[in-house]
């Protein structure tokens, strides 16, 4: 059971929420001194430690705290989150599986199990675990777009349509959301109108090497060669030179 006091921790979380993630990562390593096997500090400290160095670093942090506490549901989540990251699909799913075995309805994790079945090629799979992510919230984006993007894969493009509409009108400053209507469009043949998403979406998150690989490959598919070579530049400025998969 944790002992420290509840105001060290609100305190540690609000750092964390503000972004001020140094004084936060200073304020949880005195934490982390005084229990170091409480399992909420090494979440936190997990939470801090992927905003500033990444899920590789990160990782170490959430796999402590399981082993202190098993049946902590967010350790189990943001491990599988981070496996997922580094993209260890396999082990991915048994964290987020664990998580889910302790909240049946965590949307954030059936979200990434829909995802990561997707990113395999496992379609049919994909769709089921991301219309059961809806059932436990019908209006959470990052599960009404993947569900978009899977469908549209599959040729369900009115469905797909409809979802990713939603999701924009829900939150049209969510680029995922924005691209993956852009997605859909694509696959209806539309291309001005995925155009224009791209944009949105490459407005609200101008450096996602996805997004302007995605426009990119739009732009050369519809010709116009020199437009698309500042966005090829961007994207191979990040390493990023594979597949389009932008979740």
């Amino acid at each position: 059971m944790p002992l420290l006091e509840p105001d060290a921790l609100r305190h540690a979380t609000q750092l964390i929420s503000s972004g001020q993630l140094e004084q936060a990562e200073g304020l949880l390593n005195k934490l982390l001194n005084q229990e170091p096997q409480n399992d909420e500090v090494l979440v936190l400290k997990g939470l801090c430690t992927h905003g500033l160095r990444g899920a590789q670093a990160a990782l170490p942090f959430f796999e402590r705290a399981v082993e202190v506490n098993d049946n902590s549901f967010s350790a189990h989540y943001y491990c599988g989150r981070m496996l997922a990251n580094l993209g260890q699909a396999d082990q991915a799913r048994e964290a987020l599986a664990q998580a889910l075995a302790l909240n049946p309805n965590f949307v954030e994790a059936r979200t990434i199990l829909g995802t990561l079945s997707m990113q395999q090629g496992k379609l049919e799979r994909a769709t089921s675990e991301l219309r059961t992510a809806l059932r436990a919230d019908q209006d959470y984006v990052p599960a009404l777009s993947a569900l978009a993007r899977a469908l549209a894969l599959q040729g369900e493009l009115e469905e797909a349509e409809q979802l990713a509409g939603r999701a924009v009108r829900l939150k049209p400053d969510n680029a995922a959301a924005q691209d993956a209507m852009a997605f859909v469009f694509v696959n209806q043949g539309r291309f001005d109108f995925a155009e224009q998403c791209l944009r949105n979406a490459l407005k609200i998150q101008p450096d996602n090497a996805e997004l302007n690989s995605g426009m990119a490959n739009l732009l050369m598919r519809r010709r116009r060669d020199r437009e698309a070579l500042p966005y090829f530049s961007k994207a191979l400025a990040q390493n990023f030179g594979g597949a389009r998969t932008a979740l």
